[in-house]
């Protein structure tokens, strides 16, 4: 083992990477693992500003060279390996139901800005993490993000011949900006932009200058500045729990390093041979233990399923380790002349065309020979991108804010979100993925002859009202899921001419976020949930006295209300999955299948047959 990893940061590596593991794991006990990553951080600070500060008496441009390879060379070969190996066992063996968003994402991955692909995804890290395999990549852009500045920082300190004191008070200085200023913005945030993580990598590299100095003085000074944040955290942001345990770990792990050493009471625990070689095969680890868990949980379900996922992590991870991750990271022989931005913008560009084109066109290939395709069919029963509106036309294709390559018609409206058939009603449905899935049910009921939709939250009104210079009538549909979204509806309906009608489709039933759909369809079993608990957890009864009370308010304005909970489940008790028809209801927790839809459509056409206004074009 290389002289500049000490026992005692391995086994901090093992316990932080087992922790994260525990918590992939979804245990109830270890709900605050993800901190496993935070403690990396520290360390990776420590280390990397160890190895730059004893690889030479001064850090000069050559120095920052040998670093920047050493560290490709120490991540870089297993990352792209692992990576490999997930997609391809991925594409044929993998749920397809998100393959263009695993797809797209791939760019990313393999250059290193996942975290900025997720800053600008809808779910945020804890919607996300148990249901994305290779979402845990993040933190591996986080780091090499950092490594990119880290070593220009240093070299800029040294250079102005700074002493060590006045680089302590400087670092000290970044670390306690970057952290309050993370402090302002959301999780969502704070997890993925790198600027907001730095200062947890700033820690680790503090704590080794201390412990280099190992003076009184500075020792409480340190001391002081940090009891200083604490109490700071715990005034002024005391209802943030998720920074307060964040900050307990992180100073705690800062302490450590800077404190520990062979002669105290923890060196026993901190040498133990088992606990340094998870360290040695903890980047290994991490890699490799979302995928294995992700591809258990989708086949296999045992009460001992995560100790045998940890099993055979361990069993990759040193494969990986020995015939990867040493054979280059032991390579003499350096040519700088290769490190340079141009060869990095080369990769990244092939790395898009390769992700844009090559998969694309072998998209149908792909899900013809994929397993889970072949015996579920779970791209057209999941994939939302199957909701069509004409000719085929996908809606998420052509009729969302991102969508960009659609034509307008003289109604102002796009060409392939429309079907028309005259001029007399049109069915204006407008909202998010929510009211997508409906779509297949307005169109499919055959009640309606113009339809258009366009897939966004905000509230068209002026969109909305000019169709009236169009047609003889307007419909306009939307759901409702919340009293949130009732608030903004009720805030904008004296906005909409009088003569828009406005149709209202309230709450499907929401399933426990514990509760995989996919799953219960290929493992084939039953998954209920209880009607009550959702209506209380979403205070489903006060939102349907205020829907159903829009007529009482608004004389004056037309509502049709459409309620379709009781028809998706009856009982108290209900089932996902239909194990003698295979019919399954939800594609998540909250939306609804193509199929489940489907089973509103005799309700569906009833309510509007006992509506004859609705169709009618007489006021």
């Amino acid at each position: 083992m290389s002289k500049n990893y000490l026992n005692h940061i391995q086994t901090l590596r093992a316990i932080s990477v087992i922790l994260v593991f525990l918590f992939h794991s979804n245990l109830p006990f270890f709900s605050h693992g993800y901190l496993g990553v935070d403690i990396f951080f520290v360390i990776s600070g420590y280390v990397i500003t160890k190895q730059l500060d004893e690889s030479s008496s001064s850090i000069n441009k050559a120095i920052i060279k040998k670093f920047f390879f050493k560290r490709i060379l120490r991540i870089v070969p297993a990352y792209i390996f692992i990576i490999g190996i997930f997609y391809l066992i991925y594409l044929f063996f993998g749920s397809l139901i998100e393959v263009e968003y695993f797809i797209n994402k791939l760019k990313y991955i393999l250059s290193f800005t996942t975290n900025i692909f997720y800053l600008n995804h809808t779910r945020d890290y804890f919607d996300n993490i148990f249901i994305d395999p290779i979402n845990h990549t993040w933190s591996l852009s986080v780091e090499m993000q950092f490594y990119l500045l880290y070593p220009f920082v240093i070299y800029y300190l040294f250079e102005k011949n700074l002493n060590l004191n006045k680089i302590l008070i400087i670092i000290t200085l970044l670390i306690t900006v970057t952290f309050f200023i993370s402090l302002m913005v959301n999780n969502k945030t704070f997890f993925y932009f790198p600027l907001f993580r730095f200062w947890e990598f700033l820690l680790g590299g503090l704590a080794y200058y201390y412990k280099k100095i190992n003076n009184k003085k500075y020792n409480c000074n340190i001391s002081l500045i940090f009891f200083s944040i604490i109490l700071l955290k715990i005034f002024f942001f005391r209802y943030n729990y998720f920074f307060l345990d964040l900050l307990i770990i992180i100073l705690s792990t800062f302490f450590f390093l800077k404190y520990y050493n062979n002669n105290n009471i923890l060196s026993s625990i901190f040498n133990n041979k088992i606990l340094v070689n998870v360290g040695n095969i903890s980047y290994s680890f991490y890699l490799w233990h979302l995928p294995i868990i992700y591809f258990y949980d989708l086949y296999f379900e045992n009460k001992f399923g995560y100790l045998i996922c940890f099993i055979i992590t361990i069993f990759f991870s040193i494969f990986t380790y020995y015939f990867i991750e040493n054979k280059f990271k032991n390579f003499k022989q350096i040519n700088f002349k290769y490190l340079n931005l141009p060869f990095i913008l080369i990769f990244v560009i092939i790395t898009y065309i390769f992700t844009k084109i090559y998969f694309f066109e072998i998209k149908n290939f792909i899900i013809e020979n994929n397993y889970l395709e072949k015996k579920f069919q779970l791209s057209k029963r999941f994939n939302y991108t199957e909701i069509k509106i004409i000719n085929d036309k996908q809606v998420y294709h052509f009729c969302t804010d991102q969508s960009k390559n659609f034509k307008i018609n003289s109604y102002n409206l796009r060409e392939e979100c429309l079907v028309m058939k005259n001029n007399e009603i049109l069915t204006y449905i407008e909202g998010d993925s929510h009211t997508a899935i409906m779509v297949p049910l307005i169109l499919e009921s055959k009640l309606f002859d113009n339809v258009y939709y366009e897939n966004h939250a905000k509230i068209s009104y002026e969109k909305v009202n000019e169709k009236l210079n169009y047609f003889k009538k307007v419909i306009y549909v939307r759901t409702i899921n919340s009293i949130d979204e009732f608030n903004i509806f009720k805030d904008n309906i004296n906005n909409f001419n009088k003569n828009v009608i406005f149709f209202i489709i309230t709450p499907v039933p929401n399933t426990p976020k514990t509760i995989n759909p996919i799953l219960c369809l290929i493992k084939d079993k039953v998954c209920s949930y209880d009607v009550k608990e959702d209506f209380q957890e979403r205070n489903l009864n006060k939102l349907y006295f205020l829907i159903d009370n829009l007529k009482k308010y608004y004389s004056n304005r037309s509502f049709y209300i459409y309620h379709p909970y009781n028809e998706i489940c009856p009982k108290e008790k209900c089932n996902i999955f239909n194990k003698e028809n295979k019919n399954i209801t939800h594609r998540d927790n909250n939306h609804l299948t193509i199929e489940g839809v489907r089973l509103l459509l005799n309700t569906f056409r009833n309510f509007v047959n006992n509506n004859p206004k609705i169709t009618s074009t007489n006021y």
